[in-house]
Order: C-alpha cells, then structure tokens, then sequence
C-alpha cells in the first residue's frame, strides 16, 4: 500500500465539526523511531476542513500519498460550490450529496496527503 490514496471520512458531530488525525511513514523501515514520520491534523469546522502538520513533528519527511476522496457524514445541505487551497492556488472541485444520507463526497481534491490544504463548502 506504499503510496496508495487515501480516503478520508469525515464525521460531523452534533456541533458540525470534526477533527482527526493521520500517521504516515515510509512503511517498510524503522526509521520512525528517529523522527521519519508525518502526524497530520485534519478539522472542520463552519465549511472548512484544513489540514495541517502537527507541531513538533517532522517537517522535513514527506510521503508521496495523495487524497483522492473526502467523505463527509453528517452535512445538513448540498453546498453550491466547493474549492481547494492548496500551495498557494485555489481550484474548484466536483462533488455529490445525497441529501437522505446527509453524505457529502468530494472526488479528486488531488492535494499531498503530507502537504497544508484547505477545502472550503460554499
């Protein structure tokens, strides 16, 4: 699965917002344990989900993992667009909503699953 794309679910709570996080590392050595891993953050929260590195992690180490879906659970309302900020440009994205399911599912964000994005619902 070295490389592979990630799926990310994203499971609203009763405020609107969630947050997670993700680990990567080069999964076939134990460089790990001198720092050679990534600890992402991922928050949404009023339409936005940023992800971020998690402080006093190693910034210098990347993955080559891309994000090729974001599932969100839980939305109330098909938003009319939604955007990708992603190294300095932004781009718009496709997406579906089934409104009985309340599920949200943007295809192909493309952003670095190692790299600062923000994903915006207007």
């Amino acid at each position: 699965m070295v490389n592979d794309p990630y799926t990310l679910i994203v499971a609203l709570d009763l405020t609107g917002s969630a947050q997670g996080r993700l680990y990567m590392d080069d999964e076939h050595s134990l460089a790990h344990k001198q720092g050679q891993y990534i600890l992402r953050s991922f928050e949404y929260r009023g339409g936005v989900l940023k992800a971020s590195a998690v402080l006093g992690t190693n910034q210098d180490f990347t993955a080559e993992n891309r994000i090729e879906r974001i599932v969100i659970v839980g939305i109330a309302h098909a938003p009319e667009r939604i955007t990708v900020l992603s190294g300095g440009q932004t781009r718009g994205l496709t997406f579906s909503f089934d409104g009985s399911s309340r599920v949200l599912t943007i295809r192909k964000p493309d952003v670095a699953a190692s790299r600062d994005f923000e994903i915006a619902l207007m």
